[in-house]
């Protein structure tokens, strides 16, 4: 998850050098969205006991975390 956040704000920070046209600006607030809404993936998660921040170790996790995603689609 952690990673997945850093990508997301790394790939809107390179729009900054893009002139500001529609397509720049509806993609920047996609990002921002994405990102907010992987916080609080992360932050559900965390209020069932779970840290998501970083890979499954196990094979239950892989699904609990896949559970984590299909919950926060609702």
């Amino acid at each position: 998850m952690d990673r997945l956040i850093a990508d997301k704000r790394m790939v809107k920070s390179s729009l900054d050098a893009l002139p500001s046209g529609e397509h720049v600006i509806r993609d920047r607030e996609e990002l921002a969205g994405q990102i907010r809404a992987l916080g609080e993936l992360a932050e559900m998660a965390a209020s069932y006991g779970f840290d998501i921040s970083g890979p499954a170790g196990t094979a239950k996790e892989a699904v609990q975390w896949l559970y984590f995603g299909y919950r926060a689609s609702m």
